[in-house]
């Protein structure tokens, strides 16, 4: 006997799970529950929750997919939209003077098309683009190896950067969220409002197996107790789901969960400018100070004005090896303050906060939030294939900002809708039988 009312249990952090849960309830009708578990992955803050890549605002992006981020936290429209800031001069891509800027850096057509892409242009059409800019010098290129490069889950060399992840559609309007803990009580308040069954501040205890699938999975929560399960979603990378317990990592991943090669870290920065060098910055930029060497240290940055006057939040990727060495992190301010400083004569940049990872170690912060790793080592990762479970994190996206993770989670939402509709297939042929023997 099939029961009509499928559930679906997504264990999730950060967010993630919100509108995959929202979605599914509202659209296919299931039981959804969404257990977060954010406050057993250690001692984060929103800002870092929310992460370095910012908004691109694409067509990409459904309707429920907007509301699901705008229902959390408010967002800073970027006027100049993506800028780039290197020894040659700073490059918006959606200023009075843009086409200007593009034509002045060599910056031709197809780059332009293929970075301008929200979803209209054929794959076909792409994919010719792509070659042809791969075939490009650098000198013309650049630009779109750094759009494949800055969000990715993958790591490879800027020059060969357009072999792996998916281009952020730079071209796009682009915003600036404002995390923040009342964001995440509205989000979870938005997704109860979908019927979504949340349980906060919750704790996986156990997940139980029959054959090839998950049953259930019990949690400790302000309802604490086993919650079967038709089909599930884990929307926790190999650490996090390791930060749960190692048996869960033995459960659901068939070797052991690799360590990433690279990390970002967040600074906070005061950056006191005379107020015609404040009035000229944008809002988010990204700072590289030499094209041809490696965007990673304080080489490239991203940096964010915060809501407080003079202090920005400053991003930078670095060898997760170095995560927790507090002289690496001090050395790294110092290169972070000396370039800003010739950046933005006049000014007196100073470190307000230095990042999590140099306050606290590992047992009490966790996994770094969002993690890179080598081509060859993303590939080592192996999850077990049960038949009814859907993973879903960042290191399987194609790009680590918000249009990459959901475009990987419409992916997950097609394969549970796929399911659905068996389902109910199944569930009306046994009603035909049953009535056809009345």
């Amino acid at each position: 006997m099939i029961e009509e009312k499928q559930k679906v249990v997504i264990v999730s952090a950060f967010g993630r799970g919100n509108w995959l849960a929202a979605e599914i309830q509202s659209t296919l009708g299931c039981e959804v529950h969404l257990v977060d578990v954010t406050d057993s992955l250690g001692r984060w803050t929103p800002e870092d929750w929310e992460g370095p890549f910012g908004l691109f605002q694409t067509g990409k992006l459904s309707l429920t997919q907007n509301a699901r981020l705008d229902e959390e936290d408010y967002a800073d429209a970027v006027e100049e939209g993506f800028c780039v800031w290197t020894k040659s001069g700073p490059l918006d891509l959606r200023g009075s003077h843009s086409n200007y800027l593009l034509e002045k850096r060599n910056i031709g057509a197809e780059v332009q098309e293929y970075l301008s892409d929200d979803g209209q242009i054929s794959e076909k059409t792409k994919t010719e683009l792509k070659k042809n800019i791969m075939n490009l010098p650098f000198a013309q290129s650049w630009l779109a190896c750094l759009a494949h490069s800055i969000a990715g889950s993958s790591y490879v060399s800027s020059i060969k950067a357009m072999s792996k992840n998916q281009p952020l559609s730079i071209f796009s309007p682009f915003s600036v969220r404002r995390a923040s803990r009342r964001g995440v009580e509205k989000s979870w308040d938005w997704v109860r409002s979908r019927r979504v069954k949340v349980y906060s501040k919750a704790k996986v205890k156990d997940i139980f197996i029959e054959g090839s699938s998950i049953r259930s999975v019990e949690i400790e929560s302000d309802w604490s107790g086993v919650l079967p399960a038709d089909q599930v979603i884990w929307a926790l990378n190999g650490l996090e789901t390791r930060r749960l317990g190692r048996k869960f990592e033995e459960l659901l991943f068939s070797n052991a969960v690799s360590e990433p090669d690279w990390v970002w870290l967040r600074y906070r920065i005061d950056l006191a400018c005379p107020s015609h060098l404040q009035e000229s910055l944008p809002m988010k930029f990204v700072l590289i100070e030499d094209l041809a060497l490696p965007w990673t240290h304080a080489n490239m940055q991203l940096v964010q004005k915060t809501s407080m006057r003079d202090s920005y939040d400053l991003w930078v990727r670095i060898p997760s090896g170095h995560r927790f060495q507090k002289k690496y992190i001090e050395d790294t301010a110092k290169e972070i303050l000396e370039i800003l400083k010739a950046r933005l004569p006049g000014s007196e940049p100073a470190v307000v906060d230095y990042p999590q990872d140099y306050l606290y170690d590992e047992a009490t912060l966790g996994p770094s939030r969002f993690v890179v790793y080598n081509d060859d080592r993303l590939n080592q990762i192996k999850r077990k294939n049960y038949s009814n479970i859907h993973h879903d994190s960042t290191d399987l996206c194609d790009s680590m900002d918000w249009v990459g993770q959901f475009s990987h989670q419409n992916r997950v939402f097609e394969f549970i809708k796929s399911w659905k509709t068996e389902v109910d297939r199944k569930i009306e042929k046994q009603k035909a039988k049953e009535r056809e023997s009345v």
